[in-house]
């Protein structure tokens, strides 16, 4: 099971796979739309994010099958400071419930502990049990802390935050 997957950086030619395996039959306000996505969403929230790889602490990678090189999820962490940041991921439909999620998170908290990041969060709704499960899986805890950058809208929305603080 390990090694199934690699992260790196969106290119232009991954908007037909990230359509067709994540956004096409996920939750629209996931990918800030507030319509179903179509093709040309795909390869906008794509171009968006690729002038971004240039600038430090950028961290937003297409999750890639390496058995046929298929886009099919998304990681991505918002830095907060440097040591700390808080992370996010989506997994297309049809790949849910096979590990992938953890594989692409441990990838991810991996590269962030590589940049010296040791404080890390996530967050989800309290009926994503799925989710809950990935970040128990991988070594994060509930937690009571909410990031400094959390606005008190998001503090307040229910949200069950986690929290893995690893040794420098």
């Amino acid at each position: 099971m390990p090694d199934r997957l690699f992260l790196r950086p969106f290119e232009p030619e991954d908007g037909e796979s990230f359509y067709r395996n994540v956004m096409k039959d996920s939750a629209p306000e996931l990918f800030g739309l507030d319509h179903p996505a179509l093709p040309a969403d795909a390869q906008n929230y794509i171009a968006e994010r690729i002038p971004f790889y240039e600038r430090p602490h950028f961290y937003d990678f297409a999750v890639v099958r390496r058995s046929d090189g298929e886009v099919i999820g998304e990681v991505n962490a918002a830095y907060i400071s440097p040591d700390t940041a808080d992370i996010g991921y989506v997994i297309g439909p049809l790949f849910r419930g096979q590990g992938y999620a953890k594989e692409a998170v441990k990838l991810l908290i991996t590269r962030l502990t590589e940049d010296g990041i040791h404080k890390i969060y996530g967050a989800c709704r309290a009926d994503n049990i799925a989710s809950h499960a990935v970040m128990r899986a991988c070594g994060m805890r509930k937690t009571m802390k909410i990031p400094v950058r959390v606005s008190v809208r998001e503090a307040e929305s229910g949200l069950h935050w986690y929290l893995i603080e690893l040794q420098h």
